[in-house]
């Protein structure tokens, strides 16, 4: 039951997921990296990459099985297009290879469909990084431990792996700059369908 009627028509028609990620610099830092490190800029492309194309082929053989979204038409996707077609104005740093076969799942697309208008978004998922003991959405650490505030009061929350992997985290107000960030981001964004919350940071 929905509370109003275009909330029903939004679900039911479009049926549009927001998938993010969440612990990001904790997973750079299981890699040996930060949001400093050049490297992670690759790294987080070829990640973004793997998960939006297999979102997508999922939500492909869905509609293969059942039927495309009822709004399906009406999207962007119905039209041939694709995250990686909007990649040629990108600065060099950010252009790489395509590790999947983009045009082979488009093909797919046409004949079947989506089961989804939409599939991916970053939130900056504050709340739910206290139960899961997670870094901040796609953010670096703000401290190694910070308190956060929830409605079940104050929680203590440290940085996950603290002891095996503390030397490869990079604290934001540390940050020399935030150049190589918003190079991750940009990255990222490259294949994500919806928007993307991130954040700067400035040591004042």
């Amino acid at each position: 039951e929905y509370p109003f009627s275009a909330a029903q028509r939004f679900c039911r028609n479009k049926r549009s997921l927001g998938i993010g990620l969440t612990n990001f610099a904790a997973w750079l830092a299981t890699q040996g990296f930060n949001h400093e490190s050049k490297e992670s800029i690759k790294l987080t492309n070829d990640l973004m990459e793997e998960i939006q194309y297999g979102l997508l082929s999922a939500s492909c053989e869905e509609a293969e099985k059942t039927g495309p979204a009822k709004d399906f038409d009406a999207s962007r996707y119905s039209e041939g297009w694709l995250p990686i077609d909007f990649h040629s104005t990108l600065p060099e740093d950010i252009q790489f290879e395509y590790n999947m076969d983009w045009e082979e799942l488009r093909s797919r697309i046409k004949s079947f469909g989506l089961a989804n208008c939409t599939l991916t978004a970053i939130m900056p998922a504050e709340a739910s990084s206290i139960c899961q003991n997670s870094t901040n959405g796609i953010e670096p650490i703000r401290s190694f431990l910070t308190e956060k505030l929830s409605k079940n009061g104050s929680k203590k929350v440290l940085i996950p792996n603290y002891p095996k992997y503390k030397k490869n985290y990079v604290i934001a107000w540390d940050m020399k700059s935030n150049t190589n960030s918003i190079k991750i981001a940009a990255a990222m964004q490259k294949f994500i369908d919806m928007g993307m919350s991130f954040n700067t940071y400035l040591n004042y």
